[in-house]
């Protein structure tokens, strides 16, 4: 995310979270979905990654149910600028909700690990590249060695 993203996203997460009450262990979004409001507390995701699974689980609901998911899987492809101009804005502005949507719930170290990223796909892949397989979600597979006779 860029410098300018980067604190457009902080300064959209203090707006959005002036005057609420909020657990220290999550963060508080508001989503719109078919003229429903619907209020989500996304937990943090702590420095170790620890509770990537719980984070990673919640916040794409979120963007699932905001219409920004698209931009992540790549259902939404980025438009051409030029020939459809006004697509191309939709879907910027998309990926700016997406990329402040996923940067709200972080930690220091894992706003760092994105904190140069530039799309939302990018944001979320780098913190799946780092986090996957960490915490309470991962699973061990163990080789099972028979004894030979």
């Amino acid at each position: 995310m860029s410098t300018t993203n980067a604190s457009q996203a902080t300064q959209a997460a203090s707006n959005a979270n002036a005057g609420t009450t909020q657990p220290s262990n999550s963060t508080q979004m508001t989503t719109v979905t078919r003229n429903h409001k619907v209020k989500c507390n996304v937990p943090f995701l702590d420095n170790k990654g620890s509770d990537y699974g719980q984070w990673s689980f919640c916040s794409q609901l979120v963007l699932q149910s905001c219409d920004l998911w698209g931009v992540i899987d790549g259902s939404y492809t980025l438009p051409d600028r030029t020939s459809d101009p006004t697509a191309y804005d939709d879907w910027m502005q998309k990926d700016m909700a997406a990329q402040i949507q996923i940067s709200t719930p972080l930690k220091k170290g894992p706003f760092a690990i994105i904190a140069d990223a530039n799309t939302a796909k990018e944001c979320w892949d780098k913190l799946t590249d780092h986090f996957r397989g960490k915490g309470e979600q991962h699973v061990a597979y163990c080789t099972i060695h028979r004894a030979k006779n």
